[in-house]
């Protein structure tokens, strides 16, 4: 019994404080901003779903520190997630195609290698992270293409020093118990792995939630979004251990934003 009932404090779902938020608009080349990854101790690599230009943006003031590009012309495609250890930049398509290079200065051309993880032929991939386990990444799916995985969050694990394509998914996490009786569509929008707290975020824009997960894939707490603040959440990560980076997609000519929050959430 006393387990249940720490398992359902640990579920309880609450929002981000917005009382002691800070909210940054994002200049016209993120209007449609998607994934984050964490640059320097206040800064965040950014890109929009468009076109593989990836921009760091200042925590401060929310301005472009520098902007860097992929291909020549700029490669335009449905870029959904980006990843970050270091200089070391993985940048990945709602196919599953992954881009890998080297973060470049303001203004420059960078060039890529790019393998397919194979996930492609599964899902509509929708996010891109570092991995618990080091020189692997996370991809998690938006929709699956084969049985029925509705109320399932689907992740893979892909190897980014053999490039092999993927199998199995990493993790298969039922999502029942954390959503209970509210019938919530999670379909997530953006992972990132917290190696500060060896836990992993997933959020959603549909349904406006985000899920805790431990390195293992469990579940151990669900926030909700505000509706108003974050109309399309679009990406996550957490700066300097203490400050949750949220990516809203702009909406009817409105700009794209970044939300950030002390961290860890109460």
């Amino acid at each position: 019994m006393k387990y249940v009932l720490i398992l359902f404090v640990l579920l309880a779902a609450c929002a981000p404080d917005t009382d002691d938020a800070r909210y940054l608009p994002m200049p016209e080349a993120l209007a449609e901003i998607s994934g984050l990854a964490v640059a320097s101790p206040n800064s965040v690599f950014a890109h929009d779903d468009e076109s593989a230009v990836i921009h760091e943006v200042s925590l401060e003031d929310g301005q472009v520190l520098r902007s860097f590009a992929l291909g020549n012309p700029v490669i335009e495609d449905d870029i959904e997630g980006i990843a970050a250890n270091g200089d070391s930049i993985w940048i990945i398509n709602s196919e599953g195609v992954i881009r890998a290079l080297r973060a470049g200065r303001d203004q420059t051309r960078v060039v890529h290698r790019q393998y397919d993880t194979g996930i492609g032929e599964h899902c509509e991939v929708e996010g891109l992270s570092l991995s618990p386990r080091p020189g692997n990444l996370l991809i998690v799916c938006k929709n699956m293409y084969e049985g029925d995985r509705r109320g399932t969050l689907v992740i893979y694990e892909w190897d980014a020093e053999t490039h092999e394509p993927v199998g199995a998914p990493w993790r298969q996490i039922p999502l029942a118990q954390a959503l209970r009786a509210e019938r919530i569509d999670f379909a997530p929008s953006g992972i990132e792995w917290l190696p500060d707290y060896e836990q992993i975020l997933v959020i959603s824009a549909r349904g406006r939630s985000m899920l805790v997960l431990d390195r293992d894939g469990g579940i151990v707490a669900r926030h909700r979004l505000n509706m108003i603040n974050h109309p399309q959440s679009e990406g996550v990560t957490v700066v300097g251990s203490d400050r949750l980076v949220i990516a809203d997609e702009g909406q009817q000519g409105e700009p794209g934003q970044i939300a950030i929050y002390p961290f860890p959430l109460g």
